[in-house]
């Protein structure tokens, strides 16, 4: 996993968006996070600079300072709302998704939310403890883009 500018955030790789709303996880980044096949996830919004999301668990969201997001709004937190539905809390974006394959399958809806295409390609980087951060836009993203030794998944 390359760290592409000093100090700077360690990126796992590219992952292409596909025609069915599909988006790879790194193996690595599967490892480093304890995501395992069959997890229920939540997808939150990026930072305003870099967009995207992060992919998070209940237990990492629970732990955090936004584990009221969780106390307040049982039906997210049982994963009693339809799969890949958003709901809104706070002005931010919440769903969540089940990992199949290493990857997620996005509804058409959470794409458009986060304002993600098929055919984008996202940033697979390590964000925070709470969440992988997926990446579309911003500084670390054009400076990916320069490196052409970072994997595409």
């Amino acid at each position: 996993m390359p760290q592409i500018v000093k100090g700077g955030k360690y990126v796992f790789g590219w992952s292409k968006v596909n025609e069915q709303g599909r988006i790879m996880i790194p193996k690595e980044s599967m490892e480093e996070y304890n995501y395992f096949e069959g997890q229920k996830v939540f997808l939150m919004p990026g930072s305003k600079k870099s967009g995207g999301f992060g992919i998070t668990t209940y237990e990492k969201l629970n732990e955090s300072k936004l584990s009221s997001i969780l106390k307040n709004n049982p039906d997210l937190a049982q994963f009693k709302l339809e799969k890949g539905k958003i709901k809104e809390i706070k002005g931010k974006t919440f769903c969540w998704e089940k990992i199949q394959n290493n990857n997620i399958k996005m509804s058409e809806n959470a794409l458009k939310v986060f304002g993600i295409n098929p055919g984008n390609f996202l940033l697979a980087v390590r964000g925070s403890n709470l969440s992988l951060g997926f990446i579309s836009k911003g500084p670390i993203y054009e400076e990916a883009k320069k490196h052409p030794e970072i994997p595409i998944f």
